[in-house]
């Protein structure tokens, strides 16, 4: 389940590039959204913790908007 590549969802405006990796007991994510030229990268020891994170880091990152 290691280095599982980049993934594209969306498109257009919504498009939002990711990529995921785990080793088993660690987890990663890293999402970017070209657009809002916003990336977010979470690193967690339990999937549930990370997938929550990851969800409410890039939302609060695409309210606040890039500089």
């Amino acid at each position: 389940d290691y280095g599982l590549g980049i993934r594209m969802q969306g498109t257009g405006d919504d498009l939002v590039l990711g990529h995921s990796g785990n080793t088993g007991t660690h987890y990663a994510e890293l999402q970017w959204s070209p657009r809002h030229r916003v990336a977010v990268a979470v690193l967690s020891s339990t999937p549930q913790a990370y997938k929550a994170t990851l969800h409410a880091a890039f939302t609060a990152a695409l309210a606040v908007g890039a500089p």
